[in-house]
């Protein structure tokens, strides 16, 4: 069910692939067999942040999720699976871990932790960012060597100059990444630089 936009976007009515310049990619996978979501994250992934999108994960679906490794996606695989339920998992891949946030409840990371894993977490982006993101792409090949500046005044332009209907199909896709952000990091919090090193806002700021 996975489209691609561009060279590096690819996206579902279920969920979106981070781009590249993002540490941890991740996709939204509907399964026909189970009538359910899936979550794909690289292979390569440090366990930690695994088990925590894991845990994440059966939170919001208030189940148990197990963990695949996809040798042939190069894929882990998180499936919510309930209790008792024994559907063929075969095609995906060798299980690893079973997460159930029920049994981590009361469980209170490090500050350092907990600091570390919001700098891993990426912001929402707006309507701009997205298309921004994809058109950078058709710019910058069709004018090899045309400075990253330069780009951007042309994308920056052509959003100006869109119709109201590009722009809202933008922020249609804006308000569905935003969902989904929501469904993988409930606990997500934005906080600015300002207020993560201590310091108080300016007056009348």
């Amino acid at each position: 069910m996975a489209q691609t936009f561009g060279r590096h976007r690819c996206e579902t009515d279920l969920g979106f692939l981070v781009p590249p310049k993002f540490e941890v990619p991740i996709i939204f996978l509907f399964s026909d067999a189970q009538k359910d979501v899936h979550i794909l994250i690289p292979e390569t992934s440090e366990l930690p942040y695994v088990q925590y999108v894991a845990d994440n994960f059966s939170a919001r679906v208030r189940q148990p999720v197990k963990v695949f490794h996809d040798a042939d996606r190069k894929k882990y695989r998180l499936c919510p699976i309930p209790e008792g339920i024994s559907p063929n998992t075969s095609s995906f891949g060798r299980f690893c871990f079973t997460r159930d946030n029920g049994a981590v409840q009361g469980f209170k990371r490090s500050q350092a932790v907990e600091a570390e894993y919001e700098r891993r977490i990426p912001r929402p982006r707006n309507s701009w960012i997205l298309y921004r993101q994809v058109k950078s792409q058709e710019v910058a090949s069709q004018n090899p060597g045309m400075p990253t500046t330069s780009i951007s005044k042309i994308i920056s332009d052509m959003w100006k100059s869109e119709n109201p209907e590009v722009k809202a199909y933008w922020q249609q896709m804006a308000e569905r990444e935003d969902r989904n952000h929501k469904l993988m990091y409930p606990d997500y919090k934005y906080t600015t630089s300002r207020a993560s090193n201590g310091r108080k806002p300016l007056a009348g700021s």
